[in-house]
């Protein structure tokens, strides 16, 4: 159970890296626009757009990285107690009784 536990943790985190990497992605491309029309002082209206969007992006990844964070916290704590339990698993045949 507790190997099950720690592979749902792990896809959830694979899931989020791709979500963050993605508005990774989007607030550079965001930025290079932004530095394109930097000097455009007919682009004010656009300018504001994609520095909503910026901080959108940036908000989003940051609560990405909370949640990856949390998850990688709660996956340790599930590693070890697996681990504990592991420890003091005996894997060796039991003994016969003797008569």
């Amino acid at each position: 159970t507790l190997r099950q536990e720690i592979g749902r943790i792990d896809t959830q985190i694979e899931g989020l890296r791709r979500q963050r990497e993605d508005r990774d992605q989007r607030a550079s491309e965001t930025r290079r626009s932004l530095e394109a029309i930097k000097k455009d002082g007919a682009a004010g209206a656009l300018r504001a757009k994609l520095n909503k969007r910026l901080e959108e992006f940036t908000s989003d990844a940051d609560r990405i990285g909370r949640e990856v964070v949390e998850l990688q916290s709660k996956r340790l704590e599930k590693k070890i107690e697996l681990e504990d339990l592991l420890q003091d698993l005996d894997l060796r045949p039991s003994q016969p009784a003797k008569p």
